[in-house]
């Protein structure tokens, strides 16, 4: 429409003989051509502007349209366009359940413990992935033993192999015999571990292939490459001992001694990259995933944007870069954000805040130095998840949605959240946890309405305009989260929402 209107402006015309005027009508006629001639003259840039313009657009549209497709390619991204038709639709028969589950997929199947039934014998069972029918269940202990010694400990699970592998024949379990009372109130009390053994079932049939005896009071975690179990020891001292999860054969083995244990609670282990983090005794010690030696330890760690440690200790304010082995040294006085989304642009560099005064200032260190590249002040004291793709940080704070560019923390537009007629946020969220998802065009969170309901607003992730604001279907239960590429809700009978 814009060229052809163009055209229509610049439309030439036979002009009359001039002849034919009055001589009085000469002085016009001569501005007539005069202009006319400057239109012949001028006519063909505002056909070539239109058609420049209209490259441009296209080039526009086409660099759009990438970069949302490079976005949905990254974890935590919902790979379809999320609208205001926010429709509930339950899971096909062919849709994995998105809740988490304990059961792990060997041959075929869904192996898990089964869930405790006080008093009965526990027992470990297999499922048909689609249907959920019973393929197998083995108990692992005898109607006696669970009379005299009832539990709520099921047995827990793991892949012997690769999770999700079809060659993965074997699965593993920990049965942890931890003597339990009901209380009456609905809840338990539980007494030390008196036994704890290693069973490995065949997950075609449910056989029992093999048996180990572990420390009583022990806890084991597992991953592609590595099962690591965290034996408690006499004298305040954790054995770790990792093992190839294939083939079961052992790789090192590190003590942590000199621990203040509790006898209930057991270590937690869980494999983050080159680490293996060990919780017991109040700290956080970390193991190197290829030997086992201790790397770091502290009141609180975490394994940064790179693979560089941060340790917590002493200050509850301030980090340690403790680098990929520990041994880095710069203190900088903030604790890391959570990112919900990272696409890994801007590398070598760690997203920390600080909270003074209960005001927030989002830092951007180096990630080997801890100098810092940039700083950014929140409004507010509300936490929460924040957005990192292709350079550009996205966050909401207690009054507006924001996007600052993750190099050097200009800002690249902040848009005020709902206020009302004096300009104020219409309700207080200070304390309140916010945590936003993308769709690789717009910003989302879910809020709650003046009434308490859940509703989602959308901000463009280009300019921050709002997009639109919406009621969550109530199939939805007033929440939402994205897994695999799509959104999803609801907590008896998940739903996904959209798309």
């Amino acid at each position: 429409m814009a060229g052809q209107e163009a055209m229509r402006e610049v439309e030439l015309r036979e002009e009359p003989d001039a002849s034919a005027a009055a001589e009085g009508g000469d002085a016009g006629d001569a501005r007539r051509r005069a202009r006319r001639r400057r239109l012949l003259r001028w006519w063909p840039a505002a056909a070539a502007a239109v058609v420049v313009a209209g490259t441009v657009q296209v080039v526009l549209d086409a660099r759009e349209r990438d970069r949302v497709a490079a976005a949905r390619e990254v974890e935590g991204v919902v790979r379809y366009d999320v609208g205001p038709d926010l429709r509930a639709t339950p899971l096909g028969e062919d849709e994995a359940d998105p809740r988490p589950t304990a059961g792990v997929e060997a041959g075929g199947l869904i192996v898990a413990g089964e869930g405790i039934d006080f008093g009965r014998p526990r027992a470990v069972l297999a499922v048909e992935p689609g249907s959920g029918a019973e393929v197998w269940r083995t108990e692992v202990e005898t109607q006696a033993e669970a009379t005299a010694q009832p539990t709520m400990r099921a047995p827990e699970c793991w892949p012997a192999g690769p999770a999700g592998r079809p060659g993965v024949a074997r699965v593993r379990c920990l049965v942890a015999d931890r003597p339990a009372t009901l209380t009456g109130d609905g809840g338990w009390r539980e007494e030390p571990a008196t036994r704890s053994r290693l069973l490995t079932f065949d997950a075609a049939t449910g056989a029992v292939v093999a048996e180990r005896e572990v420390a009583p009071q022990v806890s084991v975690t597992a991953d592609d490459a590595l099962l690591v179990l965290g034996e408690v020891l006499p004298g305040g001292t954790v054995r770790v001992s990792a093992e190839d999860v294939a083939t079961e054969e052992p790789l090192w083995s590190a003590e942590l001694a000199g621990l203040l244990l509790d006898p209930i609670f057991d270590p937690q282990l869980q494999p983050a990259g080159d680490h293996v983090l060990v919780w017991a005794g109040g700290r956080v010690h970390v193991l190197g995933a290829a030997d086992g030696a201790v790397q770091a330890a502290g009141s609180q760690v975490w394994v940064g944007r790179g693979g560089g440690l941060l340790v917590q200790d002493g200050d509850p304010g301030s980090v340690r870069l403790a680098g990929a082995d520990g041994s880095g040294t710069a203190v900088v006085p903030a604790l890391p954000v959570q990112l919900a989304v990272d696409d890994g642009s801007v590398p070598g560099v760690e997203i920390l805040c600080a909270v003074v005064d209960g005001d927030r200032t989002l830092r951007a260190v180096d990630a080997d130095t801890g100098r810092a590249r940039w700083q950014s002040t929140l409004d507010g004291s509300v936490d929460g998840a924040l957005v990192l793709l292709d350079g550009v940080l996205y966050g909401v704070d207690a009054t507006a949605a924001w996007a600052v560019d993750a190099r050097d923390g200009h800002r690249v537009w902040r848009t005020t959240r709902e206020v009302g007629p004096d300009g104020e946020p219409v309700r207080d969220v200070s304390g309140n946890w916010l945590a936003p998802l993308t769709d690789g065009r717009s910003l989302l969170l879910v809020e709650q309405d003046r009434d308490g309901a859940g509703r989602m607003v959308a901000w463009s992730l280009r300019s921050g305009a709002a997009r639109w604001r919406v009621p969550l279907p109530p199939e939805a239960g007033g929440w939402v989260y994205a897994w695999d590429g799509a959104l999803y809700a609801g907590t008896e009978e998940p739903v996904r929402i959209g798309g």
